[in-house]
């Protein structure tokens, strides 16, 4: 039988009541692991909270970007829309200028308003007539033979005077219906008939 000391007897019982109830240095290292892995614990935490929060930024970011290509390519649409409309006006006037310009009919404005083309009508007599202030008058033959007409009488007066032509119509006897073209220079005495 072994016999134990007191002294060996105290020391069994500190080491008992210090492994039950821990040694200052067992309690200060069971508090800083506690303290460890609740601040590991919260750092995990917020980490995810934070990957939380950055995959909910990240995807409204996208989103609002996947919305705004959307209407960048609306956008984008839209002015492909706009230019070719456009250019497709642009060669209408084009055409429309080349068919006026290559047009086989001469255009002849007309001599009082200077603003319409006058139309050729050739019912019982040939007439030109104005749609903007409604005047109307006998032409000699062909739209082309009363512009050759026109053009001469016109040619004749400029190699004596500087001034405009004034033009005036008058009723061709014995038909009072229809007029015939005059015109005069108050400032030379020029006059010719037109008809």
């Amino acid at each position: 039988m072994t016999t134990t000391s007191i002294a060996q007897k105290i020391k069994e019982r500190n080491t008992a009541r210090q492994l039950r109830f821990g040694s200052p240095k067992l309690r200060d290292h069971l508090r800083q692991k506690c303290r460890s892995r609740i601040k590991e614990s919260r750092v995990m935490s917020f980490d995810n909270n934070r990957a939380f929060e950055n995959d909910f930024l990240s995807r409204i970011v996208k989103d609002e970007l996947r919305e705004m290509d959307i209407d960048i390519e609306l956008q984008t649409q839209f002015y492909a829309e706009i230019e070719q409309e456009i250019l497709q006006w642009t060669i209408e006037e084009f055409e429309r200028e080349n068919d006026y310009l290559l047009n086989d009919r001469p255009t002849f404005f007309c001599p009082f308003c200077q603003k319409s083309e006058l139309n050729f009508h050739s019912a019982d007599v040939d007439q030109m007539s104005c749609q903007r202030c409604g005047i109307r008058f006998k032409c000699l033959g062909t739209p082309d033979q009363f512009h050759e007409l026109f053009q001469r009488r016109l040619v004749q007066h400029e190699l004596i005077c500087d001034e405009n032509l004034n033009f005036f119509v008058e009723p061709i006897a014995p038909n009072a219906a229809v007029q015939g073209l005059n015109a005069i220079c108050m400032e030379c005495d020029f006059y010719a008939k037109l008809y």
